[in-house]
């Protein structure tokens, strides 16, 4: 339907792709919201007018899913075949983030740590862009992690988490997710009893806001069960145990 009712004006129809895309990544479509981001990138990359920013938002989103969807040579051969000796070195920090991204998604998690590194020195240097910069905080800490450098991995984890609590609020899922990445850390550090904590944490907002039957919701009450269980507090466990198994 956009693209018959808005054929004849091809910025019109990317701006409503580009729009259909994002609302389907929200609710976790990303095979419907790639086919939309995809159509927005064609149409902008053929029409003389547009910017480039707006192509390289299209293109960059195109990336993004595909990389969501493990579909990583796909997404580094769409990053590459965009960056050019003259793109601005803003856009060229989102696209080295994303690099970083399918690097570590591989499993190198040295070189990934290079383009973070990389992705962080262009956003000081050319900044502001605060919310490039903590996704690269984000992805550094998590190669950190994953290396064995628990000690830095959570100061980042801890910068993340301030600024989404700052920016989002606490029932964002960003920072949620800032959350879930600090415990995290804290669990490889051996650090159980805070783990506990930060999990109730979300606990308590997921069930606000998603329900106490929502998938997210459970994952976070087994996550506490478990936790608990390592512990040896088994009757405290088993009820949590129980209701994850029963909700699902």
């Amino acid at each position: 339907d956009i693209d018959e009712g808005f054929g004849g004006e091809p910025r019109i129809a990317a701006r409503l792709h580009l729009t259909v895309a994002m609302a389907y990544r929200g609710l976790g479509l990303d095979e419907a919201a790639l086919h939309h981001a995809s159509r927005a990138s064609e149409l902008r990359n053929g029409d003389p007018r547009s910017s480039r920013a707006h192509r390289a938002e299209a293109s960059l989103l195109t990336a993004r899913l595909l990389t969501n969807l493990g579909r990583l040579e796909e997404s580094d051969a769409r990053l590459l075949a965009d960056l050019e000796d003259d793109t601005p070195p803003l856009e060229r920090a989102k696209y080295t983030l994303l690099l970083g991204r399918n690097d570590r998604n591989r499993g190198r998690l040295e070189d990934a740590g290079v383009r973070f590194q990389e992705t962080l020195q262009l956003v000081d240097a050319h900044g502001p862009d605060e919310e490039t910069r903590m996704g690269a905080v984000n992805q550094l800490a998590m190669v950190e992690a994953r290396l064995g450098r628990f000690e830095s991995a959570l100061e980042r984890f801890e910068e993340v988490l301030e600024y989404r609590l700052e920016q989002s609020g606490e029932d964002h899922p960003w920072t949620l997710e800032a959350r879930h990445n600090l415990a995290t850390a804290l669990a490889m550090m051996g650090r159980a009893e805070e783990v506990l904590e930060v999990d109730r944490a979300i606990l308590a907002t997921r069930e606000r806001i998603l329900g106490p039957l929502h998938p997210s919701t459970l994952v976070t009450v087994h996550s506490i069960g478990e936790g608990l269980n390592q512990l040896g507090r088994f009757e405290e466990s088993e009820p949590l145990l129980r209701r994850a198994a029963a909700g699902y």
